[in-house]
């Protein structure tokens, strides 16, 4: 269970660090005294969302782990066909995304600098059909398993999943919107279209509201791989 993996990391990551109690670890957070003590306790265990995104992502910062670790899903099937398919990347993290996000007022321009590392989609229409990519960026995973940043063929991608996955994307994207961030971990099983390989990979996945310079909505995603 997620919830249980989670709580299992984060006491991991409270072990390594240099608190030497829950009650500091929670107040170098900004959480309230006792939260960290709770979770580790058990208290979220049957949670579906989880004790907020932000109290994470603070608290991954003052234990100095990065956010992914800690979230990480353990049960995600490592074996795998012969094409699985899970590119490293050196490029910036989660708490850099969510930074740019918070000092730039939700600005897309304010993510200049991580374009490489992010794509932006349409906001949702309301309709069943996959989100629509507005752009991809050089380095993200999607990018990379395409092997192209050409976005048509991107959207072919997008339209030929099964109407399942595509309604778990699109709840993502109106979660994004509505919440204005949403994270949450991926495993993908997909055979692509477009070329002769078949992706399995667990990720890490953000989506943030971002705004444009001529007041467009539209949805960021970063996406983070997972190490098995």
């Amino acid at each position: 269970m997620l919830s249980v993996a989670f709580r299992e990391h984060l006491q991991t990551a409270y072990e390594k660090s240099s608190f030497e109690s829950k009650r500091r670890a929670s107040i170098a957070a900004e959480m309230s005294a006792p939260q960290l003590g709770e979770i580790l306790r058990g208290k979220f265990d049957n949670s579906a969302a989880g004790p907020g995104l932000f109290n994470m992502v603070r608290l991954a910062d003052a234990l100095g782990t990065p956010l992914h670790q800690i979230l990480k899903e353990i049960d995600c099937d490592p074996a795998g066909p012969e094409d699985f398919n899970q590119p490293q990347s050196d490029g910036p993290s989660v708490n850099d995304f969510m930074e740019a996000w918070w000092r730039g007022d939700r600005q897309l321009a304010a993510f200049d600098q991580l374009q490489d590392f992010f794509d932006l989609y349409e906001p949702p229409t309301g309709t069943d059909e996959a989100p629509r990519i507005r752009r991809l960026g050089r380095k993200t995973l999607f990018c990379l398993r395409l092997g192209t940043t050409d976005r048509k063929k991107a959207q072919t991608e997008l339209d030929a999943m099964d109407l399942r996955n595509i309604a778990m994307v699109r709840k993502f994207h109106d979660k994004t919107v509505l919440d204005g961030v949403a994270m949450d971990t991926v495993f993908l099983d997909q055979r692509l279209t477009t070329r002769p390989l078949r992706v399995r990979a667990s990720y890490l996945r953000l989506g943030l509201h971002v705004v444009d310079q001529f007041g467009n909505a539209a949805v960021l995603l970063h996406c983070a791989p997972i190490p098995v």
